[in-house]
């Protein structure tokens, strides 16, 4: 059993250490998912300023119902609060967006429920739905 573990340890540092040296400019910004399902974090690039996708994602989030909305346009950061209209459980959204050129932007999104083990998918449809809409916004 001990080795099981020692094996697993090794395994995680690999992973953390190359997840480190990754090809983008800066590392993920946002803490890691726990292990349940109801955190999710991806990254898409945009051909679109960095400034004119903070404007777009703005705009998204705008129209779907924010609870509370804390855009930081310096920093290129936008943190959100949604509430489950049912049960009143509150998600947050992490949203930041990182230069790549003049004319492409990395974007970094992180959903997650801060209570329980599982949101029955509520935050992959929540980035699922913004993506679609950056897309068709920004095509």
């Amino acid at each position: 059993m001990h080795s099981l573990i020692s094996k697993k340890y090794i395994l995680y540092h690999i992973l953390l250490v190359m997840s480190l040296h990754s090809s983008t400019k800066l590392q993920h910004p946002f803490s890691p998912c726990p292990e349940t399902t109801n955190c999710v974090i991806e990254s898409h690039t945009f051909d679109s300023s960095s400034e004119a996708l903070y404007q777009t994602v703005l705009m998204v989030l705008n129209k779907i119902n924010t609870h509370k909305l804390m855009p930081d346009e310096n920093a290129l950061r936008i943190d959100a609060v949604f509430r489950i209209p049912l049960f009143g459980f509150k998600d947050d959204l992490k949203i930041a967006i990182q230069k790549e050129s003049d004319d492409r932007s990395l974007l970094y999104i992180k959903s997650s429920s801060r209570i329980g083990v599982s949101d029955l998918g509520v935050n992959q449809r929540r980035i699922n739905r913004i993506i679609k809409q950056l897309n068709k916004k920004l095509s």
